[in-house]
């Protein structure tokens, strides 16, 4: 049993690993439309009612596995949670960010307690995001849970690092 557990490990890390390199851009971000819609496709086909409204063409500074491990971690606790809930995913560009809402109408969590309820999942998708500049936050709804990433989008990542290009328009603050 502990020779298969280890087998199954290391497989699954080969496949991240082949995945990466097969999906990620150059500079390394991801399509979030596409992470997410195989994400819920996968969630749908096991009988979850997954609803995706997301804006096309959002290119997020993160690799699409580590997006998809912090996206797959929330869909999961809205599973243990809250099984048999309805869900939604949905994702707009604001301020420079992809902004990633995932809610249930579940019984919902107490204040301050959604990180413990989340068990390793949520740890873990505070440091990934973190990596890539992005957060994870619970803001208070009167139904359900509501859990938002925010993530930079690939050009504003960009930008911060090297500045705008000569001639180029500084967005002002807030703008998206």
């Amino acid at each position: 049993a502990e020779l298969s557990s280890a087998v199954q490990t290391e497989l699954e890390r080969l496949r991240v690993l082949l995945e990466r390199s097969a999906d990620e851009s150059p500079n390394g971000g991801a399509s979030v439309e596409e992470v997410l819609t195989r994400l819920v496709m996968l969630r749908v086909a096991a009988g979850a009612n997954v609803e995706l409204n997301v804006e096309s063409d959002l290119r997020v500074a993160m690799p699409p596995a580590k997006l998809a491990q912090v996206v797959t971690n929330l869909l999961v606790n809205c599973s243990r949670h809250a099984p048999g809930a309805n869900v939604r995913v949905r994702v707009e560009r604001r301020a420079g960010k992809a902004w990633i809402e995932i809610a249930d109408d579940g019984p919902g969590l107490g204040y301050g307690t959604a990180t413990r309820a989340g068990g390793r999942g949520m740890p873990v998708s505070v440091r990934l995001l973190a990596e890539h500049g992005g957060v994870l936050y619970t803001p208070p709804v009167p139904r359900g849970c509501t859990v938002v990433i925010e993530v930079p989008l690939e050009r504003q990542l960009d930008e911060v690092i090297r500045g705008p290009r000569s001639g180029e328009r500084v967005p002002e603050m807030g703008a998206a």
